[in-house]
């Protein structure tokens, strides 16, 4: 004989729409909880491998003076080529300079070889921030290719005063210095070397092709820094607060655009906000902290040892 159970004492199989809207609900709110976290320590450790990167550089750098009696990596350098009459600019993070460091210098000298693939692997290597967006950038071989080698140089930027070589006025003139090279040990420890920059210094043209971008702020993007209206957009000006400049070549990828990291000539990476730490008194551009960067001239009068914590 088959008994009909109550309707009340029936097994029931599954949720009910309520409590899947509820399920849903908690689920909702558990992520919007995990995600500024997840989003924090991932931030963290790309500040983290940006500092191992910097550290990178700052071991090549120590060996480049090694192997070039003490002096050290030069910045750039305007080069004329004898036999054509035409010239070249150079910068730090070339073949050149840091690929005889790194042995990425198959071009065999100033402009020969494979300059474009030298440029690309020394950029992969220690001058990539993994913190920058990188979201429109072509990858660094096809930006070290043909055009693009000379304005396309990673996420950092290197202080002119290490070392600036400008073109002679004629063919086969030497070089001449608008910076003196100096020696490891005239670098006061902090004086900064690297500091993050500002992207884009390259973009698609109409056609999809990577060019130099043309209408960045100061007209063409720069691989160095050097005065300040070079870091800002304007000079400093006494009597404003630091919080009205806007930063220029510089660039602060982390923790929300408000912080960035740089590199002392004493291998200490901070990282800083440079609204108030590039000055004694944020609320006054006139304090603003120049022998962190500045040599003012081309014997460096103006380093010196400053506040410590940068």
């Amino acid at each position: 004989m088959t008994t009909n159970l109550p309707c009340s004492r029936r097994r029931r199989f599954g949720f009910t729409l309520v409590e899947l809207l509820v399920v849903i609900g908690i689920i909702a709110v558990l992520i919007g909880i995990l995600l500024p976290a997840l989003s924090k320590a991932r931030d963290q450790a790309n500040t983290v491998k940006c500092a191992a990167t910097m550290k990178q550089f700052y071991n090549a750098w120590q060996m480049y003076a090694t192997n070039y009696k003490g002096h050290v990596l030069p910045t750039r350098l305007q080069d004329w080529d004898p036999q054509t009459g035409g010239g070249a600019e150079f910068g730090f993070f070339e073949g050149t300079f840091l690929g005889s460091v790194l042995k990425h210098n198959s071009g065999a000298g100033l402009g020969g070889g494979n300059r474009g693939l030298d440029t690309a692997l020394i950029i992969k290597e220690v001058l990539t921030c993994p913190s920058a967006s990188h979201d429109s950038d072509p990858d660094a071989d096809q930006a070290a290719a043909a055009a693009l080698k000379s304005v396309y140089f990673g996420d950092y930027i290197y202080n002119s005063y290490m070392g600036t070589y400008k073109r002679g006025t004629g063919p086969g003139t030497p070089p001449i210095p608008t910076h003196i090279n100096p020696k490891i040990t005239e670098v006061p420890g902090n004086v900064i070397l690297l500091m993050e920059s500002r992207k884009p210094n390259v973009i698609r043209d109409s056609t999809g092709a990577f060019i130099a971008n043309p209408n960045w702020e100061d007209g063409n993007a720069k691989y160095y820094f050097e005065k300040n209206n070079e870091i800002w957009t304007t000079d400093v000006s006494a009597g404003q607060a630091a919080s009205a400049l806007k930063p220029l070549r510089i660039g602060t990828p982390h923790r929300k655009s408000k912080l960035m990291n740089v590199l002392s000539a004493d291998g200490h990476i901070s990282l800083v906000d440079p609204y108030k730490d590039f000055f004694t008194d944020p609320k006054d551009q006139g304090t603003v902290k120049q022998y962190l960067w500045n040599g003012k001239d081309d014997q460096h009068t103006g380093w010196r040892r400053g506040v410590p914590g940068i």
